[in-house]
């Protein structure tokens, strides 16, 4: 019983990280400034659903939710970021997971430049009837890449907007752009974690849906 209940776990957070069989765990935000490894860079910002998501619209069913993978999904987004330009988010090897509509903190590698896109999920159900014999649903709005943010050497924390989507009535993307909250972030960013290095404002370079 145990291990049946360990392996669709790991189907579940499978699943729920865009099903690959190398998946990768998202990055936890950061809580100090001391916690930015040496070569990463401090992102700042923020994405936004419009309209937001309603209580009533988030479905998650996750039995025996010891992974927290629950917490990893409701509200939340799951965005890919890479070295490269033409990879999947599945493949990305990096994630972060901020939550929608709240300024987020990630410490990421400076070579990690691209945000390839990602996923929000709406509904997540999961049956298991056996170790080998598990059936998921999921449903999601899918959060358009082909942004460069612009990462530089002396960077220690760079902002790089909000990026506000818009979703139709079936839950496509019919709108995404970059907005520009550099003076709330900033505020934020003090609540967060005080007083610390020079924020630069640096939107993405390039938008695109992916």
């Amino acid at each position: 019983m145990i291990r049946t209940a360990k392996n669709a776990l790991l189907v579940c957070a499978i699943y729920a990280l865009g099903g690959c069989a190398a998946f990768t765990f998202p990055e936890k935000e950061i809580t100090s400034f001391a916690e930015v490894p040496e070569g990463y860079v401090l992102l700042v910002g923020k994405i936004e659903l419009d309209p937001p998501l309603r209580p009533t619209e988030i479905k998650l069913d996750i039995p025996n939710d010891v992974l927290n993978t629950e917490e990893m999904m409701a509200n939340r987004a799951i965005i890919g970021l890479s070295d490269r330009e033409n990879v999947t988010v599945e493949k990305s090897g990096f994630l972060i997971n901020p939550e929608l509509g709240q300024t987020y903190f990630f410490a990421v590698p400076r070579e990690r430049a691209h945000m390839l896109g990602g996923y929000i999920t709406v509904s997540f159900d999961m049956r298991t009837n056996g170790p080998r014999d598990v059936i998921v649903s999921q449903g999601k709005v899918l959060v358009p890449g082909g942004m460069h943010y612009d990462l530089r050497p002396g960077d220690d924390i760079v902002y790089v907007g909000t990026l506000r989507l818009e979703r139709g009535p079936f839950n496509d993307v019919t709108k995404a752009e970059v907005v520009d909250e550099f003076e709330s972030a900033k505020r934020d960013l003090t609540v967060k974690l005080g007083t610390g290095p020079r924020m630069r404002n640096s939107l993405p370079i390039q938008v695109s849906a992916n």
